[in-house]
């Protein structure tokens, strides 16, 4: 019993140690240009290290389908990870949900609404 003890602290420890090294983006920044076909991201993800802990993936989301899934192998720079993504038909008032998730720990998402044309 007190075997078991000991490793469910040090299994605790180790997830909190994990949680304290990663984190999730500190914010998103989307964009539409003007022919309202190009999405523009911007995550904002200070790391110390980009090869290590890095944005793993973007998830985009059109009125709740998966319209783009990229996987990356590092972050292109010590802040930011940042994409452009081509989404064709849609149309105003279009949900668009992007979510990054971070190597180690934690995702964040943002929303925007396709403006009335």
């Amino acid at each position: 019993m007190k075997g078991l003890i000991k490793l469910a602290v040090v299994g605790l420890f180790f997830l909190s140690a994990s949680a304290l090294f990663g984190h999730p983006p500190d914010s998103l920044q989307l964009n539409l240009d003007s022919t309202g076909t190009m999405l523009s991201v911007k995550m904002f993800h200070p790391v110390k290290n980009p090869a290590n802990h890095f944005i793993v993936t973007i998830e985009v989301n059109v009125n709740g389908a998966q319209a783009v899934m990229q996987t990356y192998n590092g972050q292109f720079d010590k802040y930011v990870q940042e994409a452009v993504y081509k989404l064709i038909n849609l149309k105003s008032l279009d949900q668009i949900e992007v979510t990054g998730v971070c190597s180690i720990s934690g995702k964040k998402k943002a929303v925007l609404i396709v403006p009335e044309k």
